[in-house]
């Protein structure tokens, strides 16, 4: 009967590498022959990859980071894994859309497995609008006016804006005093943020005032009555006017001669004039 027994038969993935085994055998009578030989253990097996798709989100500073874990769920291989490889791993606002890339794993026999994830980069951070109140004067014309370079830089957004809005951005003297306006921002991403502020819209222009001298009569009953309005040429004014006065409208008989008068003029924001 002839026996044979080999040192070692089962392997494991520590025992990757050269290995030397002893072959032994004996026959019937009790002879016994002894051989060493060397035999290469190797690990061929790939890894095998269960990886989740997942959208990606940019922060508020228009960037994402992320890492094999973000997409990995439960990826194993026989004998362990060593590294695994995201052929990209930080997103901008450049990337925002549909994005493609490789996810590799080698394990520690220098075995690997690829697999392609598809996702998209979204940016979900709306704008952030910080617009102080204003305080605007009417000029000449009656005209005041808030425009987009008022307002942007008081706003940021962690990509880029692609339209400011303003409820009104055209002050008339109607609008003299409190007047709220609304502010929207909307990004290219179409995230959208709306907040209210306050545009306070004063006159402080005077009216010119131009007089022209004039001749009146004292009638039968010894008086006459002078309107300022008589006595005025010309009033320029950018809104209206509230209010014409005249220093003394009644003259006698004791007033024959040249006499002076002044004429005020008010207008509806309270800026006044006068000459004589």
């Amino acid at each position: 009967m002839l026996v044979i027994s080999i040192s070692k038969d089962k392997f494991f993935c520590e025992d990757r590498g050269i290995q030397i085994l002893t072959f032994k055998s004996v026959d019937n009578i009790g002879n016994e022959t002894t051989n060493t030989f060397q035999v290469k253990i190797r690990d061929t097996l790939r890894p095998f990859i269960r990886a989740i798709p997942r959208d990606v989100y940019l922060d508020q500073n228009g960037i994402a980071n992320i890492d094999a874990s973000y997409f990995d769920n439960g990826s194993y291989d026989n004998c362990g894994i060593k590294d695994k490889i995201l052929s990209k791993s930080n997103f901008s606002c450049s990337d925002i859309g549909n994005a493609i890339i490789i996810y590799e794993i080698i394990d520690s026999s220098g075995n690997n497995q690829l697999e392609v994830l598809n996702f998209k980069v979204y940016d979900t951070i709306s704008p952030i609008i910080k617009i102080p109140n204003f305080e605007r004067y009417l000029d000449n014309e009656g005209i005041a006016k808030i425009s987009y370079n008022d307002v942007i830089p008081f706003i940021s957004d962690n990509c880029s804006i692609l339209s400011v809005e303003l409820t009104d951005s055209l002050f008339t003297c109607e609008k003299i005093g409190l007047n709220q306006i609304f502010c929207t921002v909307i990004d290219k991403s179409l995230n959208r943020s709306t907040i209210p502020f306050f545009v306070t819209v004063f006159d402080t222009i005077k009216p010119i005032l131009n007089l022209k001298n004039i001749d009146v009569h004292i009638d039968t009953a010894g008086y006459v009555d002078v309107s300022p309005y008589s006595l005025v040429d010309s009033i320029i004014e950018n809104c209206s006017i509230k209010e014409i006065n005249i220093s003394n409208s009644r003259f006698f008989i004791n007033d024959v001669g040249y006499n002076f008068v002044y004429i005020s003029v008010t207008d509806i924001s309270g800026n006044k004039s006068s000459d004589v």
